[in-house]
């Protein structure tokens, strides 16, 4: 869900856990965690989202959500992803005829969800690479 302030930006994104994620970070560098740092992990979650256009962070929003629930119906860790299972994923919508577009959505919202949280990119993957390549060829 969105949530958008008085000039309609996009202020937080409920399902992240961005800032639980700047958080740990925070605690994880030696810094106390306290009602100013949480104020400040706020601040940054906002800013971070802040970090792409509303209408693509919306888009990798719901993209990613469809990610989260196909990981629940197949028992796999949503974030961090691992590359297998995210080429696992796109190898199953390719079988079911979907559009590059549609895998291209996928890979850059894990991408982009990695990337705010600050984890690893599981799309830097070479399987995943080539299947992306071979749906601009077969969808």
């Amino acid at each position: 869900m969105c949530i958008h302030d008085a000039y309609g930006s996009i202020f937080a994104i409920s399902g992240l856990d961005l800032q639980s994620h700047i958080a740990d970070a925070m605690r994880a560098d030696g810094i106390p965690f306290n009602f100013e740092h949480s104020m400040i992990a706020k601040s940054m979650a906002r800013r971070i989202i802040m970090s792409k256009s509303d209408n693509t962070t919306k888009k990798y929003f719901n993209v990613f959500q469809n990610w989260c629930k196909y990981c629940e119906s197949k028992q796999f860790a949503k974030l961090p992803a691992s590359p297998m299972c995210i080429a696992i994923y796109i190898t199953e919508l390719l079988d079911k005829g979907s559009s590059y577009h549609t895998i291209s959505a996928i890979v850059y919202a894990v991408k982009w969800v990695h990337s705010i949280n600050n984890f690893t990119d599981p799309t830097d993957n070479s399987f995943i690479k080539n299947l992306l390549e071979s749906a601009k060829r077969t969808a």
